[in-house]
């Protein structure tokens, strides 16, 4: 369903900041590996890609677009861990 009004943009921004403010919690409340943590952030953001009710289309369009972004994500964390 697309958004059209803007109620609706606001509600999908208010679901985002909600997911953000669940992992900042968790990270603040347990210590956390950061690939681990990264992870979980990525995970998150591909559930909330493919929400309706938070985006109208998904950014990634497909399995092989997710798992492409997914390569570039755990190709970043391996460079910034082994730097």
């Amino acid at each position: 369903m697309p958004i059209l009004g803007n109620n609706q943009i606001k509600s999908s921004h208010v679901l985002e900041q909600q997911h953000i403010n669940l992992l900042v919690a968790q990270i603040r409340t347990a210590p956390m590996d950061p690939i681990l943590f990264w992870n979980q952030v990525m995970l998150h953001a591909c559930g909330n890609d493919y929400d309706p009710s938070i985006a109208s289309v998904p950014d990634q369009d497909g399995p092989g677009a997710t798992a492409r972004a997914f390569g570039i994500i755990h190709g970043a964390m391996h460079d910034s861990m082994i730097v």
